[in-house]
């Protein structure tokens, strides 16, 4: 299993008693073939800024698209994307 870290200190930092209240996180395929993408594996867990997402699966040379959407304790909502690439051992 990867754990997935979605740092939005950028985005939400400036203000200094701004937190996370809630998240959640979407997964597609971003080039390649997978019949069965990528999976969440489990809920998405808020450390201060920081949201970390749990993924398991996928199959070699196919990128993955990871979007997670974060709302401040200010009801505000922000989006970060980020890419999982999966390849080959190369042992």
């Amino acid at each position: 299993m990867l754990r997935q870290a979605f740092d939005f200190t950028s985005q939400l930092g400036q203000f200094s008693t701004t937190t996370i209240t809630g998240a959640s996180s979407s997964i597609t395929v971003y080039s390649g073939t997978d019949p069965s993408p990528l999976l969440l594996a489990g809920t998405a867990v808020i450390s201060g800024l920081v949201v970390t997402v749990p993924l398991s699966g996928g199959v070699a040379g196919v990128l993955y698209q990871v979007t997670v959407t974060a709302i401040a304790s200010t009801g505000d909502i922000r989006i970060i994307q980020g890419f999982v690439a999966i390849i080959n051992n190369l042992a």
